[in-house]
């Protein structure tokens, strides 16, 4: 293991790690994608050889395949839509998402795709760490948790189910599929982007054609910005359980630039 936690029980069972697990489920279900509580900036990545190898060179050609119409009231297959957007994050190889909403924290996440799944997700609150084979976990006390399905500490159970479940939503499959549990898109051309910070910028706009069900949540709206490769730039939504309503603004930049991964070798 790269990171022993000595705690007791007691330290380990502080009422914070459930807020952060609480929020992590919801990042996961609202999101798709997300975070480090910190501005997205070009750095270089982390040395840390045990969670990263140098790969080659990002593309950002989009997939010929990909024969959705992006024409004004055009209906676009849910799967198809999925398929490109995949298809295109995973051509750019690394990304950036901001979540944010008024019910819950700024959560960024920093995700490479190549040459091994790296996704990095915090907030002033959490942080975690996760590869295609390991994943580590950050509380409020600054202790981290490593994955470990074999552990029979509460903390550590509820930290691996957290991984776990961030790790299979970034799969390429997962991607794809989770805008395609929306069955049909309406396309809304090139359209301005919502919102002051993208001033006149435009874009290629879809947005759920009907809300759909998502883990027992009414997904009401979903709205999303592509760029010309459908690379992913905005997206709007809004949701609501018996116990929940929740609306949430994604930001998706920094395609194909070096993410920030924390080595966790060397933490507390």
């Amino acid at each position: 293991m790269l990171l022993q936690y000595r705690a007791s029980s007691r330290r380990i069972l502080r009422p914070g790690f459930g807020y952060v697990a609480t929020t992590s489920m919801l990042v996961l279900l609202l999101g798709g994608c997300n975070d480090t509580g910190e501005t997205p900036s070009p750095r270089r990545v982390a040395d840390s050889a045990s969670i990263h190898d140098a790969g080659a060179e990002p593309s950002s050609e989009a997939d010929p395949a990909c024969t959705v119409s992006r024409d004004p009231d055009a209906i676009v297959a849910g799967t198809a839509l999925g398929e490109c957007i995949a298809t295109a994050m995973i051509a750019a190889g690394t990304g950036v998402m901001v979540l944010e909403g008024p019910e819950m924290e700024t959560t960024t996440t920093q995700y490479q795709f190549r040459p091994r799944l790296t996704v990095v997700v915090g907030n002033d609150t959490m942080r975690m760490v996760v590869t295609d084979s390991g994943g580590w976990a950050r509380g409020p006390d600054g202790h981290w948790l490593q994955e470990d399905e074999s552990s029979s500490n509460p903390a550590v159970r509820i930290a691996t189910a957290t991984l776990r479940g961030l790790r299979a939503t970034m799969q390429p499959a997962a991607i794809a599929g989770g805008y395609g549990i929306c069955p049909e898109w309406v396309s809304e051309g090139l359209s301005s982007v919502e919102g002051d910070e993208f001033s006149d910028y435009q874009a290629f706009a879809f947005r759920c054609a009907a809300p759909y069900q998502l883990a027992g949540i009414t997904v009401t709206q979903l709205k999303i910005w592509v760029d010309s490769t459908f690379l992913p730039i905005k997206a709007i939504t809004s949701s609501q359980s018996p116990i929940l309503e929740s609306s949430t603004v994604s930001h998706f930049s920094a395609w194909g630039e070096p993410i920030d991964i924390p080595n966790v070798a060397t933490a507390p």
